[in-house]
């Protein structure tokens, strides 16, 4: 089952939502925001991307996904992927890497950001 953070959708927790806008340029938005802790980057309907900056990224255990999504958490908070979830996570299909973030989750099924 494909995992997302619990708060994604919690007004909140989120501090600003991006329409359109590139992955990349997601993360760099967060980085603007001291109190921004993770990034879900997901398409809605799809195709539209939509970016949610959190400043709080919920419980461990993340919530079912039922959206194309990745959940990354910024480097510098304590919010920890557990070791068992690790190989769940199929991330070939999603970017391997953003500068000072970590895949926690990736969303519903495969899909290029």
């Amino acid at each position: 089952m494909q995992r997302r953070f619990s708060t994604a959708f919690d007004d909140d927790a989120i501090i600003r939502v991006l329409s359109l806008t590139s992955f990349i340029d997601c993360g760099e938005a967060c980085r603007t925001y001291d109190e921004c802790k993770g990034i879900f980057f997901w398409l809605l309907n799809g195709f539209e991307e939509r970016c949610h900056l959190l400043n709080d990224l919920g419980d461990e255990e993340g919530i079912a996904a039922s959206t194309l999504s990745v959940s990354y958490r910024r480097d510098g908070f304590d919010f920890i992927i557990p070791e068992e979830r690790e190989d769940d996570l199929d991330i070939t299909s999603v970017p391997m890497t953003i500068a000072d973030y970590e895949l926690v989750f990736r969303g519903e099924q495969s899909v290029s950001f």
